[in-house]
C-alpha cells in the first residue's frame, strides 16, 4: 500500500494514510512556509502534493476524511500567535471527527467540502468538545449521541446543518448566520432533552436556514438576543416535532416561510414581504403581531391565533384570524382577512 513520508529534516515521520499524516501536522506543526507529502508505492497518484502553500491553504482532498484524537488543541492560520500550522482553509474534506478531545478549537477558518453546496461533516463524539471561532462552515455540524459532546459557535457562518445530539449542548456567541441552499432545507436542528445557550446581544440570522425543534429540553435566550429568518428561499421551515416558544422573531425576507409546527411568539416583528404559510398549524401571539409587506396564509384549520395576558396588538393581512383570549385584541393599523375571521373569546378593538 501506499506509504506518506513529510519532508524535512531527518529523521522522517511515516504514516500508512495521508489522514494520518493529516494528524501529525495537525498537533505537531511545522516552521516550514510549505511541506511535501512524498508518496511511495503509488503510481496512481502523483509523487509529491503540496501540504501547505503561501499563504498556506489546504490543497490535498482526504479521502475519506480526517480524524482528530488523543490532544487538545488550537488550530489557527499559520503564523497567528501560539498556532498550530495547519491550513487557512479545510478544504476537499468528506469528513472531519473529533473524538475523544477535552477542546478543539477551529480559528479563522473555512471549512467545506468537494461542491457548492453541503458536502463536509464534523461530527464531535466521545467525550469532545468543538469550538468554532469566526469560522465559515461549508458543512455539517453535529454532536453525537453518546457521551457530552458540547459544540461552541462564536461568529459563524454556516451553510449546512447545525445539528446537537440527544441532551447535548450548543452554545452560540456574536452573530450567527445559517444560510440556505435551494436544494435541501438546512438549519439548525435542536435534538431531544439538548440545551441551547444564546448569550447576551447574540444575533442568529436564519438567512435561508430553518429552525427545528426535536424535543430540544431548555432554550436559554437572553432578552437582549435576536432570532432574524431572512432571505428569498421557499424552502424555509419553522418545524421539528416539539413546537417552540420565543420571545421575538423578526421576520425579514422576502421569501417564503412554513410553519410545519405550531409556534408561540410574543412579538412577531414583521417587516419584509415574506409570505408565512402557517398550513394546518396554530401560530399563537401573546403579544403583537404584524405582517409588514408580506403576508400569512393559512390551509385548514391553520390559523393565527391571537391569546395574550393583555390586548395582543395586531396589523396586517391574514388567512384565518382568530381573537381567543378574554383581553382580546387591539388594531395598531389596518388589518385584512383574506379567509375566516374566528371570534372565539374577547373582541378585537378598532381604536
Amino acid at each position: 500500500g501506499s506509504v506518506f513520508t513529510v519532508g524535512g529534516p531527518s529523521p522522517k515521520p511515516t504514516f500508512p494514510d495521508l489522514a494520518k499524516a493529516a494528524e501529525w501536522l495537525a498537533f505537531k506543526g511545522t516552521d516550514a512556509d510549505s511541506v511535501t507529502l512524498q508518496v511511495a508505492n503509488n503510481t496512481s497518484n502523483p509523487t509529491f502534493h503540496n501540504w501547505y502553500t503561501n499563504p498556506p491553504t489546504f490543497k490535498r482532498n482526504l479521502t475519506p476524511g480526517c480524524t482528530f484524537s488523543d490532544a487538545s488543541v488550537i488550530v489557527k492560520p499559520a503564523g497567528a500567535v501560539n498556532s498550530v500550522r495547519l491550513q487557512n482553509q479545510i478544504d476537499d474534506l468528506d469528513y472531519l471527527v473529533v473524538d475523544g478531545l477535552p477542546k478543539l478549537t477551529l480559528k479563522d477558518l473555512t471549512i467545506r467540502g468537494e461542491y457548492d453546496n453541503v458536502g463536509t461533516g464534523v461530527l464531535v463524539k466521545n467525550n469532545s468538545r468543538l469550538v468554532l471561532d469566526n469560522v465559515n462552515a461549508i458543512a455539517d455540524v453535529r454532536s453525537d449521541n453518546t457521551g457530552t459532546n458540547p459544540i461552541d459557535l462564536k461568529n459563524t457562518v454556516h451553510t449546512g446543518n447545525v445539528q446537537t445530539g440527544t441532551n447535548q449542548i450548543l452554545t452560540l456567541i456574536g452573530p450567527i448566520q445559517m444560510n440556505g441552499i435551494t436544494t435541501s432545507v438546512p438549519g439548525l436542528r435542536l435534538g431531544s432533552g439538548s440545551t441551547l445557550n444564546k448569550g447576551p446581544g447574540t444575533v442568529l440570522n436564519l438567512n435561508g436556514g430553518s429552525w427545528i425543534n426535536n424535543g430540544v429540553g431548555t432554550l436559554n435566550l437572553d432578552p437582549s438576543s435576536e432570532i432574524n429568518i431572512t432571505g428569498n428561499f421557499t424552502t424555509q421551515v419553522i418545524g421539528g416535532t416539539t413546537p417552540s416558544t420565543f420571545t421575538k422573531l423578526n421576520i425579514l425576507g422576502s421569501g417564503q416561510l412554513t410553519l410545519n409546527q405550531g409556534p408561540t411568539v410574543y412579538d412577531w416583528n414583521q417587516t419584509g414581504s415574506t409570505l408565512v404559510n402557517t398550513s394546518n398549524r396554530i401560530l399563537t401571539i401573546t403579544g403583537k403581531v404584524k405582517s409588514g409587506t408580506g403576508r400569512f396564509a393559512s390551509s385548514g384549520a391553520g390559523r393565527v391565533s391571537l391569546n395574550g395576558p393583555s390586548p395582543v396588538e395586531v396589523e396586517g393581512r391574514f388567512g384565518n384570524l382568530e381573537i381567543n383570549s378574554a383581553f382580546g385584541a387591539v388594531a395598531k393599523a389596518d388589518i385584512q382577512v383574506d379567509q375566516t375571521m374566528i371570534l372565539t373569546e374577547g373582541k378585537l378593538d378598532m381604536a
